[in-house]
């Protein structure tokens, strides 16, 4: 089985989504491995450098999509409680600059949607094509 945590975090952190430089948040890449034990809950740690791993997760989800939004929404909280991304939007909705989308499940897939608007639904990990195609 495939730990779908770490398929999550990798749409979230490493995907073009992130438009972060690849210090900003760490990840382990032990996250990708499979799961051989049954029960086994996967757990991310996600961090700031410099200020420790300020986030923490721990759960089962129903599906990829699920742990993706997950993840979606820890690494912003980590973000903008961080001193050098404090109120940073991110990622910036490419129709309101300034302004976050935020992760939500539409229609079963994890997606990136404008607090001003619902009418913008980009599927996590697919930010930064949606953004070079606008």
């Amino acid at each position: 089985m495939r730990c779908e945590l770490g398929a999550g975090a990798v749409l979230v952190i490493d995907s073009e989504d992130a438009h972060l430089p690849p210090e900003v948040l760490a990840h382990d890449p032990w996250l990708l491995s499979e799961i051989t034990s049954p029960g086994r809950s996967p757990t991310i740690y996600v961090g700031v450098p410099d200020e420790g791993w300020t986030g923490v997760g721990r759960a089962e989800w129903p599906s990829l999509e699920d742990a993706t939004v997950a993840i979606a929404d820890a690494v912003q909280e980590v973000l903008v409680e961080s001193r050098a991304h404090w109120a940073v939007a991110f990622p910036a909705c490419p129709a309101h600059p300034g302004t976050p989308l935020w992760p939500k499940m539409h229609d079963g897939t994890a997606v990136w949607t404008c607090v001003d608007g619902a009418a913008i639904a980009i599927p996590i990990g697919s930010l930064g094509a949606e953004a070079r195609t606008s």
